[in-house]
């Protein structure tokens, strides 16, 4: 395990699942919430211009290098073997910790009938999930109190959010100390994967580090969107230096 500083946030690198649940389990035994997030290029791009948010990934208990743009500023600086770390992969490994403990997970995110259909293809997948609660990601800022409130009673150990970056993360450290929950981790679009609404990429895009051109690529119109971020983010690539970022 490494925990490396890029664009002054702090990534935690693993070099397999053992060392990861060795580290989850580590937080689990501490006695307060953790978080995780996992940054890809265009997150960190938004963390460099917008200092808050920044500052919510430096706060978090793990950055996990979600894509490859992370891995190629490690190179950058000198670094080579470090892997990189999909959220899904992450939010899997977690859900097989907690069968394996006798957690319990709460969901919150995504369209109702989408959680409906991952939370049944999680319970064929994983027969021992517990399942504690779950919440679609369309509420107001009204709603928020009772949601926590139904986080609480259900006593859930984990706290899955997939409301898209920066969304996720600013919920979750907004409300970290209202939240009952051992860990919280903001996991993007996975609830539309694990629903299997939407494909994965194929594993040689996953291999390459390529996930992000797949999902470009099933939805062209994210290009126009995240285009100027992912530019942006290219000029960093090639002008990435510890003296300069």
């Amino acid at each position: 395990m490494m925990v490396l500083d890029i664009l002054k946030i702090p990534f935690t690198f693993f070099e397999n699942n053992n060392e990861f649940e060795e580290k989850i389990l580590q937080l689990l035994n501490e006695d307060r919430l953790h978080t995780i997030f996992t940054p890809n290029a265009e997150i960190i791009v938004n963390a460099y211009k917008d200092k808050n948010f920044q500052n919510i990934l430096k706060n978090s208990s793990l950055n996990l290098p979600d894509g490859i743009g992370i891995i190629l500023l490690t190179k950058k600086l000198g670094y080579k073997g470090l892997k990189r770390f999909a959220g899904i992969d992450a939010m899997i490994n977690l859900i097989n910790i907690s069968q394996k403990k006798g957690l319990s997970i709460y969901f919150l995110g995504a369209k109702e009938e989408v959680l409906k259909d991952m939370i049944e293809k999680l319970r064929i997948k994983f027969p021992k999930i517990i399942i504690s609660g779950f919440h679609h990601g369309f509420f107001s800022e009204a709603e928020i109190e009772k949601i926590i409130e139904d986080i609480n009673r259900s006593k859930s150990d984990i706290l899955f959010v997939a409301l898209g970056a920066p969304k996720q993360e600013y919920f979750i450290y907004k409300n970290k100390e209202k939240l009952n929950v051992k860990i919280a981790m903001g996991v993007g679009g996975s609830f539309d994967v694990l629903s299997e609404r939407k494909k994965r990429a194929p594993k040689i895009f996953i291999i390459l580090g390529l996930e992000w051109l797949y999902r470009l690529i099933q939805e062209p119109k994210r290009i126009i969107k995240r285009l100027p971020n992912l530019l942006y983010f290219l000029y960093i690539l090639l002008r990435y230096d510890k003296k300069i970022f």
